[in-house]
């Protein structure tokens, strides 16, 4: 009996270390629980009333496009995933704290309209930097959806926040004479 009371506490402390190889319903949630952070800076200043670079006069302005965008950006994140939202237009806030409820995210975004203030793109990433500091996520970036029409070539390049990643995906934004340059990323 000795024996055998012996060989079963073996076994059951061989599958005691065994169980954290084991995905259960506890440790997948908490994984799923912490994945992305977002915080979608949205240019809503007068000059993304223009129409995309390269695109015919019926075309969609600047605005509709980083509208778009974002929605599909939306559509594209998981349960889990936490969104922010920040308007670049002077002076920069945040309409929309980080929430991991996608169908807020969808409904706030559908809601906003452009303006007519300034670009204040500095304000911005400072606010998104100050959003993605309170959470826990692991990847932390900061979309930059704007024609960068605030960011003049004299001035420094934006930044990345420390430990997230900043991201202005879409070029057709772009007025002319603005590159990529104007943004120093943080890899």
């Amino acid at each position: 009996i000795l024996l055998a009371l012996r060989c079963l506490a073996g076994l059951l402390a061989a599958l005691l270390v065994a169980r954290p190889f084991v995905p259960t319903g506890l440790t997948g949630g908490l994984i799923e629980a912490a994945r992305f952070e977002r915080v979608v800076v949205l240019d809503d200043s007068l000059s993304m009333r223009a129409p995309c670079t390269g695109a015919g006069p019926d075309s969609a302005t600047r605005f509709e496009r980083a509208h778009e965008a974002a929605l599909e950006l939306v559509d594209g994140l998981q349960a889990g995933d936490a969104v922010a939202r920040v308007a670049a237009g002077e002076p920069a806030r945040v309409l929309l704290g980080a929430t991991t409820s996608l169908n807020a995210v969808r409904e706030a975004l559908e809601q906003m309209t452009q303006s007519d203030r300034a670009t204040d793109l500095d304000g911005a990433v400072t606010q998104a930097a100050e959003v993605l500091r309170e959470l826990p996520h692991v990847d932390k970036r900061v979309v930059l959806l704007s024609d960068l029409e605030g960011a003049s070539e004299s001035a420094e390049p934006l930044r990345a926040p420390e430990g997230a990643q900043l991201w202005a995906p879409l070029d057709a934004l772009r007025g002319e004479a603005l590159t990529a340059s104007s943004i120093t990323p943080d890899f």
